[in-house]
């Protein structure tokens, strides 16, 4: 929500695992208020759950200690079209496997340039 108080510009950005905690709409803005201040040629890096959004649901933590937060799940092409429609050249994307102590997740990267 801050964001968009930010008066200076940036060479890079880095969304590490936050958009499992916002939906859509928040998404789609924090990428709009993400191209507004990154220079041009500046890089961006989203990563996050990969999944349906319709399956997104409350988890526990990785570490199972703690409250369930609800976690939602984004596909790559999804992030790639926001990315996109704000101006935004995908550079790169992948997908991987991640296991940590009995803890399963699908996740995803998205790195684009301005």
């Amino acid at each position: 929500a801050y964001i968009r108080l930010i008066r200076q510009s940036f060479d890079g950005i880095l969304c590490g695992f936050v958009i499992p905690y916002l939906a859509k709409k928040e998404v789609e803005k924090l990428i709009a208020d993400c191209a507004r201040i990154l220079n041009e040629d500046g890089l961006i890096l989203i990563s996050g759950n990969l999944g349906d959004y319709e399956q997104s649901q409350k988890q526990n933590a990785s570490t199972g200690e703690g409250p369930q937060l609800y976690s939602f799940n984004y596909s790559v092409d999804y992030l790639q079209k926001q990315l996109r429609s704000n101006g935004f050249r995908v550079l790169k994307s992948f997908e991987y496997h991640h296991s940590y102590d009995g803890f399963e997740a699908e996740e995803m990267v998205v790195i684009a340039e301005k």
